[in-house]
């Protein structure tokens, strides 16, 4: 009784010796013709293989893979984002607008293609170049002043974008500058990281004015290490420091870009969200629990996080697989929900 047959991908394989893809046919009639061996699969290497082989393989594998070969024109697009970053040198504007027009020109050529192979080869190559060329635009438009290395203390007047997760220091703001001392507007950073020494935390979208002494972001502290300076330009932060004194309310008439605003606006709820949150629990409980809604980790005692880090949990309460599951949910909801309140698309999709 405690004998069953072997099912799933697994059994597949073990008793064909080929894939579920590979078996266009029932698995039942494939074991009784005695197609394959009922050993299992061999993982040592099979000699060295051949031009021949592996053009053989891919041909295979094109084929079976001529239904879904959509599903392949994202990885297409990262391979073409991923030869931007591994090229030796950074190259001129120039070359993306090319990649893009040679994409265009793929796209249109493969119209005409009566070949299936040739359709998805073009296509797959224009996904390749767009990727490279979106690297090359999103590198360049994120691209912004650095603050020199060693400034002194500069009066610095801007708007909070958003409150970050707290430091060794203490609470951290994200500072979108309107002036720094005596700077140009063309040498002041687009974005700025402070560190507060104590007083009270502002809230996303105020105008504040502080004393901060600000640097240029740190390169890795040791080769191979975590590069905060790449990750800092990606993020348009030019610069990161440490306050000398509390933050203050700055009075200006000045109005932040549109963009600008419509960030703030967010951040400033989801902000006020975490405050509810803790306000209601208690920061006992409520500082985890508004780390796992809002991605706000400034509540969370010292405590429970050193307690997470050692089980290895400390992933969860930044915005992980779990944050981005609820959000495709949604989506997915809403985008159900449309589907199904007009009839005509609701019967002709699946």
């Amino acid at each position: 009784p405690m004998c069953m047959d072997p099912v799933g991908e697994g059994a597949i394989r073990v008793t064909t010796e080929r894939s579920d893809i590979e078996i266009r046919e029932p698995v039942e009639e494939v074991r009784a013709r005695g197609d394959g061996a009922a050993a299992p699969l061999s993982t040592g290497g099979g000699g060295r293989p051949s031009l021949a082989g592996v053009i053989r393989w891919f041909a295979v594998q094109g084929e079976q893979q001529a239904e879904r070969w959509t599903l392949w024109t994202p990885v297409a697009f990262g391979i073409g984002a991923a030869a931007y970053f591994c090229l030796p040198r950074e190259p001129m504007t120039v070359v993306a607008i090319v990649a893009f027009g040679v994409a265009a020109g793929l796209v249109l050529l493969s119209r005409w293609s009566r070949w299936l192979g040739l359709t998805i080869g073009l296509i797959l190559a224009a996904c390749t170049l767009a990727g490279f060329g979106v690297a090359k635009l999103r590198t360049e438009s994120v691209g912004g002043a650095v603050a020199p290395a060693h400034a002194g203390p500069e009066r610095l007047e801007g708007w909070v974008v958003d409150v970050w997760s707290p430091g060794a220091g203490g609470q951290r703001l994200l500072i979108a500058p309107a002036r720094i001392g005596g700077w140009a507007p063309e040498a002041t950073p687009i974005r700025v990281r402070v560190t507060l020494r104590g007083g009270y935390v502002p809230s996303p979208g105020e105008p504040i004015r502080l004393l901060a002494v600000l640097n240029n972001p740190p390169p890795p502290a040791s080769p191979g290490g975590y590069d905060f300076a790449r990750d800092a330009f990606f993020e348009s932060v030019g610069g990161v420091g440490f306050a000398l004194g509390p933050a203050q309310t700055w009075d200006t008439l000045e109005r932040p870009p549109w963009r600008l605003a419509v960030t703030m606006r967010i951040n400033a709820l989801r902000w006020n969200l975490t405050r509810q949150i803790v306000d209601v629990l208690g920061p006992e409980t409520g500082g985890l629990a508004a780390a796992m809604t809002t991605g706000h980790e400034a509540f969370i005692p010292k405590a429970e996080v050193e307690d997470l880090r050692a089980a290895g949990l400390a992933h969860i309460i930044s915005i992980s697989g779990l944050h981005m599951a609820i959000v495709g949910g949604f989506v997915f909801g809403l985008v159900r929900l449309g589907i199904a309140a007009w009839p005509g698309l609701a019967l002709r999709m699946n």
